[in-house]
């Protein structure tokens, strides 16, 4: 069975770094980071758990830019399966938005430095919690039902989904992040604000990253031949 989608194709433009300079938008900077990845409904447990362990509220990206280095005011995110991307939403200052994409980078460049196994555990156990609370309600079980058939073609119920999210694995978890990591070079970002510096900001960002990858290819390409 195919899934059903009413909502129209969803396709990117073509950029690397975009500077949208709107006089409705805040004076600190609003910036959305693109991370190509597969969503399908055989990894979406590993998602969830990967999603909390990472970008949510005590998660460790989430965490290292808020209370760590204090760069943000918030993170959200969400995965997008019709594009097939992770997209992580940042409030900062301006003066922060470098840094911080440099810490999105590294954050997602090192399974090993970063990976907390003890926040693994943890957060497999609050979420299975809130599963079991989630399927006291009628209400909310036909609509997990209906979200999964709608999305992914298949039907799955809170009991079969929970048995998933417990057998979800470090192994799950790395291999997950590992398909980010492959395609950080590939990320879209773009910056949000009143302020036109942003665009002056993206400029520099975009510059020095173009000259990074050109190092990088030139330094595979010595290493060769």
């Amino acid at each position: 069975m195919l899934p059903i989608n009413y909502q129209p194709k969803n396709e990117f433009q073509d950029f690397d770094y975009k500077a949208i300079v709107h006089r409705l938008a805040h004076e600190h900077a609003e910036i959305y980071v693109f991370l190509s990845c597969p969503i399908s409904f055989e990894n979406r447990a590993a998602i969830h758990i990967f999603e909390n362990l990472f970008l949510k509220y005590g998660g460790i990206l989430y965490d290292r830019l808020r209370d760590e280095l204090g760069l943000v005011y918030g993170i959200q995110s969400s995965f997008e399966q019709d594009l097939q991307v992770c997209q992580i939403y940042l409030t900062c200052e301006l003066e922060y938005i470098e840094t911080i994409l440099e810490e999105v980078q590294a954050t997602f460049s090192d399974f090993d430095k970063y990976f907390l196994p003890q926040k693994l555990t943890d957060f497999k156990q609050i979420i299975t919690k809130k599963t079991d609370i989630s399927r006291d309600s009628l209400s909310a079980e036909v609509n997990f039902v209906s979200k999964t058939l709608l999305t992914f073609g298949r039907v799955e119920n809170y009991d079969e989904y929970a048995q998933k999210l417990q057998k979800v694995s470090q192994s799950d978890i790395k291999e997950f992040y590992q398909e980010i990591q492959k395609n950080l070079a590939k990320q879209k970002v773009a910056i949000v604000s009143k302020n036109s510096k942003i665009t002056e900001i993206c400029d520099q960002i975009s510059q020095k990253t173009q000259g990074k990858t050109l190092e990088k290819e030139k330094t595979q390409e010595k290493t060769e031949s």
